[in-house]
C-alpha cells in the first residue's frame, strides 16, 4: 500500500522521529513507495525507477521526492534506515 502524505503530516512525522528516545533495536528499513508498488497516488501511473530528489533529514530519516511524468503530481515518501 502506497502512502502519500501532506507536507504538514511529513513535518509532524519528522518532528516525532527526531524526538524519539533511542531504542535498543533500530527500525527496519521501510520504503513506503516500494511497498505500494511504486505508483503515483493521483493517477496510479508507475513511478520512475528513482526519485526526483532525496533529502537526508538526520537520524536515519530520508525523504524521497517523486514526480509523476504523466499527470505532474508530486509526492514524498519516507525511508527510515539504521544509522
Amino acid at each position: 500500500m502506497s502512502h502519500a502524505y501532506s507536507l504538514d503530516t511529513i513535518r509532524k512525522i519528522d518532528r516525532d522521529w527526531q524526538r524519539r528516545s533511542p531504542s535498543p533495536r533500530p527500525p527496519i528499513p521501510l520504503n513506503d513507495n516500494r511497498a505500494g508498488g511504486g505508483h503515483c497516488p493521483a493517477c496510479n501511473t508507475p513511478a520512475c525507477v528513482a526519485p526526483a530528489a532525496a533529502e537526508y533529514r538526520g537520524a536515519g530519516l530520508i525523504h524521497h521526492h517523486w514526480l509523476c511524468h504523466r499527470c505532474g503530481h508530486a509526492w514524498i515518501t519516507v525511508l527510515h534506515v539504521r544509522v
